[in-house]
């Protein structure tokens, strides 16, 4: 007991019990085990003093050693001044607080060097300043987290509930506030993202979505809807996709299974009828996708051998390819909003935009030389009204104009291997989303490439954004190791 201020002195007599953990080369100190579990929660959520811009501008103004350093916060220091000043001055501080409250932080420093001892003083005042607290909670599963989490709405409380997996094949419902509502073992990992459907139309919100061997439809209470699981037979090589064309409640899920045929299915499990179940020359592992343009669909099918097909609701040719685009492994399917060239836009093995017309005929773009790995996106990164082309390469990252601009460009730390996101944070601001997942960090680029959040987004897998509360406040989903994390980033 009272080890604390016997070391130091009665300034840090709050800390009268001697509970401690180790971090790293450091030992923590606490009055209960409740503090430093407080503690360590912050400190693995990224929530440590570097990360803070106000704790930058003052460590920048400090000696980088000393003997004895005290870092304050202001406003917090308010509520207790009688435990570090003295009645005198504890009073003169009260009588200034407004001017206290902006002070974001200060820092107090002795140094001992022979034969001299220095103090140093530095004060942050910033009017302006607001707390961040990026970090709202945590929640810890029983195994690494698989794949990415997703957000479900509750059709009860209007708010956005959670869906992750384990890697032990585990589904987890977790609440808004970050709390296991259920947990369910399923056959095997998911292939495909999870679904919102309305399977009786009557405004009751389940989740569909397939492993290699079974469809689910599971309702917010973890129970199986109607006669799901469904068993695939021949096995499903890809993750289904789900399309509702008049927004009618009327789902058609397309799937590639092992006989080398593309099904369609209603939400009922039925084969759709007048589909025509393409057949492709290998295994298809990369999901269908859906392109409208022209009020015509283009079903896109790309096999492991990377041959394209592109069919259109019932299954037949819609355009037959004079040759083979060879799509990059990472590149999407969009339609084209630049120019004439073509209706659908991909890049090539080595990184040249690949332009499709209605005849099947190729056109390229030549945006520089890049890997047959690279990720490429299609969207309009500087809210100027056109689209741009935005390539991650390796651990470069680059943006180009519909002139062949370079509009930004940025080098990770490390080769990214997990796709970037393009999203919106609020009704204005479209944010470009970059896991470096051997940083376990996450980069957010604004539309002048200025970075939102620099750094204390912890992740290892693909993150998902939106509001949980379904309110103006924005929250992003990841996870690292078995730890689901909730950011608020706006």
């Amino acid at each position: 007991d009272k080890l604390i201020p016997d070391l130091f002195g009665s300034s840090c007599s709050i800390i009268k019990n001697s509970w401690y953990f180790f971090i790293e080369d450091f030992v923590i100190f606490g009055n209960s085990p409740q503090s430093l579990t407080n503690f360590s929660r912050y400190y693995e959520t990224g929530k440590t003093l570097d990360l803070n811009e106000g704790f930058d501008a003052i460590s920048d103004n400090i000696a980088k050693k000393s003997n004895l350093l005290l870092l304050i916060k202001p406003h917090d220091f308010l509520h207790k001044p009688d435990t570090y000043l003295n009645s005198e001055t504890a009073r003169n501080i009260e009588n200034y607080a407004t001017t206290v409250n902006n002070i974001q932080g200060l820092a107090i420093q002795f140094t001992d060097s022979d034969p001299f001892i220095y103090s140093s003083f530095y004060l942050l005042n910033n009017p302006d300043y607001k707390e961040d607290n990026l970090a709202v909670w945590k929640t810890e599963l029983d195994g690494n987290i698989a794949r990415k989490p997703f957000l479900v709405k509750d059709h009860k409380t209007g708010m956005f509930n959670i869906v992750a997996f384990d890697d032990d094949a585990n589904i987890y419902l977790i609440s808004t506030d970050g709390k296991i509502l259920w947990k369910k073992r399923i056959d095997a990992l998911p292939e495909s993202p999870i679904f919102q459907v309305d399977f009786y139309k009557n405004n009751k919100i389940q989740y569909l979505f397939n492993t290699r061997d079974f469809i689910y439809l599971v309702d917010k209470n973890g129970e199986n809807v109607a006669n799901y699981p469904r068993k695939l037979n021949p096995s499903a090589t890809n993750g289904l996709n789900l399309f509702d064309y008049d927004n009618k409640k009327d789902y058609r899920l397309v799937v590639a299974q092992a006989d080398k045929r593309i099904y369609n299915y209603t939400i009922k499990g039925k084969q759709v009828n007048g589909w025509s179940k393409p057949k492709t020359s290998n295994i298809v592992s990369d999901p269908i996708t859906r392109l409208v343009a022209g009020k015509k669909d283009y079903f896109i099918i790309n096999d492991l051998d990377n041959n394209i097909s592109i069919v259109n609701r019932r299954g037949t040719r819609r355009i037959k390819l004079t040759a083979n685009p060879h799509k990059a492994r990472n590149s999407s399917f969009y339609i084209n909003k630049t120019n004439s060239k073509g209706i659908i836009i991909t890049t090539n093995n080595e990184g040249k935009l690949t332009y499709i017309d209605k005849n099947g005929n190729l056109k390229y773009t030549d945006f520089g030389n890049f890997s047959p790995i690279h990720f490429f996106l299609y969207e309009d990164f500087n809210s100027d009204g056109a689209k741009d082309f935005i390539y991650v390469d390796g651990s470069e990252l680059k943006v180009f104009d519909r002139f062949k601009n370079v509009l930004f460009s940025f080098t990770f730390e490390s080769t990214i291997s997990i796709k970037p996101e393009f999203f919106s944070l609020g009704s204005k601001q479209k944010v470009l989303g970059v896991v470096a997942d051997q940083e376990k960090a996450v980069y957010l680029f604004d539309k002048k490439g200025n970075t939102i959040i620099s750094r204390g987004l912890i992740s290892e897998t693909p993150f998902t954004v939106g509001s949980l509360e379904n309110n103006s406040e924005i929250n992003l989903l990841t996870a690292a190791g078995n730890i689901l994390y909730n950011y608020r980033i706006k």
